[in-house]
């Protein structure tokens, strides 16, 4: 049934499902047996209520007064009704680590002081307010479970939580257990509250003229019991009865849920008139102005669920603006900007299967909207945030400094982590670089990616900076294959890249630290200077075969080469002159190798300069 927290208990399923009375002498030892079990199953239904609402598990109803009594649970059930109040943050021992381990402490008073604030924060009429030592001390606790009764009906009545269910009959609890319970009952000896009178008591804490509020349930209870609907409508809309939010369309509903409520009603109040401690009450098989309200209620969420449902399966956002905002659902922060992120998250739950067609109870029909509400907002907000962002750094690009293109860089909207403060410069005068390209600013996703390569190039001059080629390595990896790297010339890499930052430094560059171009002319220049000494290798390799071979053209070719390390033009003339010289040198008696170096071929090409020159001018004196 539509806000009633349903149970499996079936009443013909084997166990003790009352006190086996059979065995009880006296009349007066018969009613405390009842009671005890009544009050077994008050905690029952208060427990299945409390799981379905906070959502967690709690232990057997036999020990939930025990589990009550730091206030754990009742302050969680603060947060939910009233949350202004009861802050999540501020529950003690929220996790019950402490009273695990050291039982209960003076603090988890304030537990349930927090508690019983919430209950003045939703208006519950105070005469169902237990005492903190109710609580804390068992003092009372059929008047803490008795307060737990009345706020889910009162709850109910306001359409913020299903109702709990009547469990008399369908729960099964042991003769034993039901000992247990009578021995504390008279043990404790408080009088029993009367939980049947809750929906009559709510009732009269109404500031309306009591008799003719009376009347008017009792009225709309008739016309339950007939087939005529107008009786049944003309009913629920007196003004007596002090009902709200009727909608003449949902009638049949209405009347359809509140006919199954009062036959429910009805059997079980023919059930409990079966034990001799039962106590007659007006209300017994009708329903109570709160129950009727609260029936009301959930007939209307459900309507508003369906619609909601109704307009994401045909993307129909103008129908979707309009069931979230259905008084019944009564859901906050509703923004038409961002129906088009309701919608999305609401498609997605769809396609997952993570929506019923049937409506869930009230509280959590609110919950699932509310969550995709606040969701879609707060995206709807970090995009603006995150746009007001875009365009700060746009700004500071365009006529700011280093120092504030970085502070515009630090808003949390772009969600930068990776941002450097000694890299301010860098990332300034690239990025404007990059926007005065593309002549338009920058989007949000090109500054993304600018900073990510920016960062890492940084990395690369603070690790040049530390004097540490390992973290100048990873650096230069972390930029991926852009550079043809070869770990073997590290050294040479960290010396290049080294003087070209002191270079700036003493240069007083607007942008001191090295970027991409430096990196790649850095790494070009020593990639350059690594081929000019293979070549040179090579070329003295072909240098000392030509020469052994007696191949002048050969030699010439290989002085070729290294001519342009020595910085010495050679001459294909002096060819036989640089072979002749070159032969002496491998012969001279003093050398440690008979291979020619650099110096060797330096020298050749010195000596057959000289003595071509003094050749030229001795013919030239003939």
């Amino acid at each position: 049934m539509p806000g009633v927290i349903e149970t499996d208990a079936k009443a013909d399923a084997p166990g003790i499902v009352r006190p086996n009375i059979d065995k009880y002498e006296n009349m007066d030892e018969m009613r405390l047996q009842d009671m005890a079990y009544q009050y077994l199953c008050h905690l029952e239904e208060s427990k299945k209520w409390l799981e379905s609402i906070l959502q967690i598990s709690l232990p057997p109803s036999t020990e939930l007064e025990e589990n009550l009594r730091n206030g754990v649970v009742l302050a969680r059930l603060g947060h939910l009704i009233a949350p202004e109040v009861v802050s999540l943050s501020k529950i003690y021992d929220i996790d019950q680590s402490r009273y695990d381990r050291f039982g209960l402490q003076f603090r988890h008073t304030d537990n349930i002081n927090k508690w019983i604030a919430s209950l003045d924060a939703v208006k519950l009429p105070r005469t169902f307010f237990p005492e903190t030592t109710d609580v804390y001390d068992k003092k009372n606790m059929p008047r803490v479970i008795y307060c737990i009764h009345a706020l889910s009906t009162h709850l109910f009545r306001l359409g913020k939580t299903p109702a709990m269910g009547d469990l008399y009959g369908k729960a099964y609890f042991t003769d034993a257990e039901i000992d247990v319970m009578k021995k504390e009952l008279v043990k404790v000896g408080v009088q029993m509250p009367l939980f049947q009178k809750i929906g009559g008591l709510l009732a009269n804490e109404m500031p309306v003229d009591k008799a003719a509020l009376h009347s008017a349930i009792i009225a709309i209870n008739e016309t339950l019991d007939k087939k005529e609907g107008d009786n049944f409508l003309h009913a629920l809309k007196a003004s007596v009865a002090k009902l709200k939010w009727v909608v003449d369309d949902h009638m049949g509903k209405y009347k359809a849920v509140m006919v199954q409520a009062k036959k429910d009603k009805t059997a079980v109040a023919q059930d409990k008139s079966l034990s001799d401690s039962y106590t007659a009450d007006v209300y017994d098989e009708l329903l109570t102005q709160a129950e009727i309200q609260g029936y009301i209620n959930s007939v209307n969420i459900a309507v508003a669920w369906n619609a909601v449902l109704k307009a994401v399966e045909d993307g129909d956002e103008g129908a979707l603006k309009s069931a979230l905002r259905a008084v019944p659902l009564a859901l906050k922060a509703v923004d038409d900007k961002c129906i088009g992120h309701y919608m999305k998250d609401l498609r997605g739950m769809v396609e997952n299967n993570d929506l019923q067609e049937t409506p869930p109870d009230s509280l959590r029909c609110r919950q699932i909207l509310q969550n995709v509400i606040t969701a879609g907002n707060n995206i709807a907000l970090q995009s603006a945030l995150r746009l007001e962002a875009m365009w700060n750094v746009n700004k500071a690009l365009r006529s700011g400094t280093p120092v504030e293109t970085l502070k515009a860089l630090q808003n949390p909207a772009l969600s930068l982590d990776n941002v450097i403060p000694e890299a301010a410069p860098l990332y300034h005068f690239e990025m404007k670089n990059d926007r005065s390209d593309l002549e338009r600013d920058l989007t949000i996703k090109e500054i993304q990616g600018c900073i990510d390569l920016l960062t890492k190039i940084a990395c690369v001059t603070l690790a040049v900076d530390k004097n540490n080629t390992k973290e100048m390595w990873r650096a230069l990896k972390n930029l991926g294959d852009i550079f043809d790297l070869d770990e073997y010339f590290i050294d040479d890499y960290w010396k290049t890249f080294y003087e070209m930052r002191q270079k700036k430094l003493l240069e007083k560059s607007r942008c001191p630290m090295l970027t991409y171009f430096d990196i790649d002319d850095c790494v070009t220049q020593v990639h350059q200077k690594i081929d000019m000494q293979n070549q040179m290798v090579g070329a003295l390799q072909k240098l000392n075969r030509a020469v052994l071979k007696d191949n002048q053209r050969e030699v010439f070719g290989a002085l070729e080469i290294l001519s342009s390390q020595i910085d010495l033009p050679v001459e294909e003339k002096n060819s036989r002159l640089y072979l002749r010289i070159l032969q002496a040198i491998r012969e001279e008696e003093d050398r440690e190798s008979s291979e020619l170096w650099l110096s060797d071929a330096e020298e050749a090409i010195r000596m057959a300069d000289a003595e071509s020159r003094e050749a030229e001018q001795a013919c030239a004196v003939v």
